[in-house]
């Protein structure tokens, strides 16, 4: 192994693995932020990225843009300092990371892994408690979704690509072991998690139909698809409600949801706190609420418990002046549109389509299903777009960098022609 692309691995490693060390310098900051920011002070670097990746320039761009509109806000909403300073410091670091993982992912594509092997070390050493958010206050999760299913996830997409990187001809192993995989996440209260492992399973067994597919063969693999989530869907709800699988905070939603075999109505009282988030946009649409977006009545943490079924009282429990409440977006999407108003939206909503765009190029792409990258890119595209959707804002520098850093560079060395099939290597 050549010696350049072992530090490229080894950086990959160091930066999964340090995230665990935090630091209160502007919030809090992590070692493998600070790692990032280290190597980051050549202007020399950034152009050259530009040049070799030029959608990392465009994404930059973006997030500039997010950074110029939350200045505005800020300062239209009188934000408080320590809310702007860290709101600021999560643009900034957004793109730091995006631009640090993607010169590693160009230079060592399968760094990849080494970020997964040093992930896993950070989870076991560190064992970092649940984040709740304040939308989560009432919420009894244990260990095996926040602790244990991260570990696995690195572990499963490790072994698929290892399984595929010894033979082509194992892709129903590799299918198979992602869908028991998922089913298996469900059983035990990890439902998000599981579906995106089950999809992952059922594209990558089918990955053959993704090439030359037409639009009439798109509609009926679409409809064919969701008849199957709905049956699926009727009997997970059957075997919650009866105890045999999931746990407490399954049957709880359930029944807040009167047994409703709507997934849509299961996924509003999951995720309550977006549609509050869109009630607070009315309110001030244009310029949004500041950084940190601030509830000082909170008036919509009463809305989202008021939809919980929880006590309301909760509210005026935890607002202090050290804890001060802020509105419980739980949405990458909305809570930019709450900090920064809808600039910031709109330049979220471009990183997004460029995101996807890029991933549904890949999937076209008979080099990419056939590579043993394939089961990540799917994931890592089925996790981007739910974390979009369903995550706190502070995950564009957190989740989302790796993700896209991931797809964007697959995507530039195939359309470079670097791609180098007979190897299955990139």
């Amino acid at each position: 192994m050549p010696f350049k692309k072992l530090i490229y691995k080894l950086k990959a490693f160091l930066y999964a693995a340090l995230a665990g060390l935090q630091f209160n310098l502007v919030g809090q900051l992590g070692g493998n932020e600070i790692l990032a920011v280290a190597d980051s002070f050549s202007l020399n670097s950034w152009k050259k990225l530009y040049h070799d990746i030029p959608d990392i320039k465009k994404i930059n761009i973006a997030y500039f843009t997010f950074f110029l509109f939350q200045l505005l806000s800020d300062i239209i909403n009188h934000s408080e300092s320590h809310n702007y300073i860290r709101g600021w410091a999560a643009i900034i670091m957004a793109i730091i990371t995006l631009n640090f993982l993607s010169k590693i992912l160009l230079k060592s594509f399968d760094s990849i892994i080494f970020y997964f092997i040093g992930g896993t070390l950070y989870l076991i050493v560190f064992k970092p408690q649940p984040d709740y958010s304040i939308g989560d206050i009432g919420e009894s999760m244990g260990t095996f979704k926040f602790w244990l299913v991260p570990i696995l996830n690195n572990l499963v997409l490790i072994i698929s690509w290892f399984i595929m990187g010894k033979s082509k001809r194992s892709g129903s192993l590799v299918s198979g072991l992602l869908i028991f995989y998922g089913l298996f996440c469900m059983a035990f209260d990890a439902r998000s998690n599981g579906v995106f492992f089950i999809i992952t399973g059922l594209i990558f067994l089918f990955k053959d139909q993704l090439i030359n597919y037409s639009r009439q063969k798109a509609i009926v693999l679409l409809v064919v698809f969701f008849a199957a989530f709905q049956g699926l869907y009727v009997i997970y709800v059957k075997e919650a409600m009866s105890g045999k699988i999931g746990g407490e905070h399954s049957k709880e939603q359930l029944r807040r949801v009167n047994y409703s075999y709507n997934p849509l109505y299961l996924l509003f009282t999951g995720r309550t706190e977006l549609f509050v988030a869109m009630v607070a946009i009315e309110d001030k649409p244009i310029f949004g609420f500041g950084s940190w977006a601030p509830d000082p009545t909170g008036k919509y943490l009463v809305m989202v418990l008021e939809m919980q079924d929880e006590d309301q009282q909760i509210a005026s429990l935890l607002k202090s002046d050290a804890n001060p409440l802020i509105i419980p977006a739980h949405s990458i999407i909305m809570g930019a549109w709450l900090d920064g108003g809808i600039g910031a939206f709109l330049s979220i909503m471009f990183i997004l389509i460029l995101f996807l765009k890029r991933c549904f190029y890949l999937l076209s792409s008979k080099d990419i299903i056939h590579s043993k990258y394939f089961p990540i890119l799917i994931f890592f595209m089925l996790n981007a777009f739910w974390t979009f959707l369903f995550s706190p804002l502070p995950h564009i520098k957190d989740s989302l960098p790796i993700m896209i850093a991931f797809v964007l560079v697959m995507h530039q060395k195939v359309k470079d022609q670097k791609y180098i099939q007979p190897n299955n290597k990139m």
